[in-house]
């Protein structure tokens, strides 16, 4: 058995090996004279995750095959799969799944330590969040059909709450393997809202209703307790409100709501069509709000375009 200097030599020099994409001979050599597959070379890093790096697929199947840990982590919590996930490497990410590397880490098993909030196994990004951050889109869907969690919670909320409400094709990927539709993000939005607010978003709304998606939630009082209706007429997209009011959104609201309405916004907008299409659909005209008063005053404000409509 090599001494503790002689084997973080020869860890130091597999390594450096398998940077340099050296003939598989060269690794078989140093691993024979008592180079360690599971050990680690520097701040956790083992030479799987060299492997993986470098994207040198025959180095990395050689360590699995020689019984490197494939969920081996290194000081911040990054295992091979990461770090194939993070850049798109397809094959060494089915090379990895073929050998059972780990892909969620929201589940804790019995020798995990719980890190972060909420908790997991590792306060690195999951797999999935990391392919889907960096635009991967196959190897998300590889990680989701072989049991990544679409619905795994971050400090700011889940995957489907991290991701452009106009990333359609992302979007309806975590929405088909499951992911929640109604999730809440950190400020107590959900997707559909986002995607109301967004000019360009109606698409995107119809995927998510497509999903389940709930056209009534309202946001907590901090942000005035706003329905998806809300966000949709400050859009200003009249096919977003028209979709929304088509599959039952709330335009009228009873006396003990107290924030502005829809319909108010529409006015505050200077937007005589939306207004007449809200008040067609059953817009109460004179419910009032105690911070800006009824339809009528905020019709007759000095800052809203189109008081006189024909």
């Amino acid at each position: 058995m090599p001494t503790i200097a002689c084997l973080q030599t020869l860890q130091r020099e597999l390594a450096d090996s398998i940077i340099r994409c050296a003939p598989l001979d060269d690794i078989r050599i140093l691993l024979a004279c008592g180079a360690k597959v599971n050990e680690p070379v520097t701040q956790g890093l083992r030479p799987i995750h060299y492997a993986a790096f470098q994207q040198y697929f025959e180095a990395l199947n050689l360590l699995l095959v020689r019984g490197c840990d494939p969920n081996a982590m290194d000081e911040i919590g990054y295992t091979a799969l990461h770090l194939c996930a993070e850049r798109g490497y397809i094959d060494l990410v089915l090379l990895l799944l073929e050998h059972k590397a780990r892909v969620s880490f929201t589940e804790l098993d019995l020798h995990d330590k719980a890190l972060g909030n909420p908790p997991r196994a590792t306060i690195a990004d999951e797999p999935l969040r990391l392919a889907i951050k960096n635009g991967h889109y196959e190897v998300a869907e590889i990680l989701l059909k072989s049991g990544a969690d679409p619905n795994a919670r971050y400090f700011l909320g889940a995957e489907i709450n991290l991701i452009s409400p106009l990333n359609k094709s992302f979007l309806e990927l975590l929405l088909r393997y499951g992911a929640n539709p109604n999730s809440r993000d950190r400020t107590g939005l959900t997707p559909l809202m986002k995607a109301c607010r967004h000019p360009d978003g109606l698409e995107s709304a119809q995927i998510l209703m497509k999903y389940g998606a709930n056209v009534n939630d309202m946001t907590p009082e901090r942000h005035d307790n706003r329905t998806v209706l809300h966000y949709a007429v400050l859009s200003g997209n009249m096919d977003t409100v028209k979709l929304l009011l088509k599959h039952g959104a709330v335009v009228k609201f009873g006396p003990d709501y107290l924030k502005p309405s829809p319909l108010d916004f529409a006015i505050l907008r200077g937007n005589p069509e939306m207004v007449k299409l809200l008040i067609d659909s059953g817009a109460d005209v004179n419910l009032g709000s105690p911070i800006i008063g009824c339809p009528l005053h905020i019709a007759l404000s000095e800052k809203v375009d189109n008081k006189v409509s024909k």
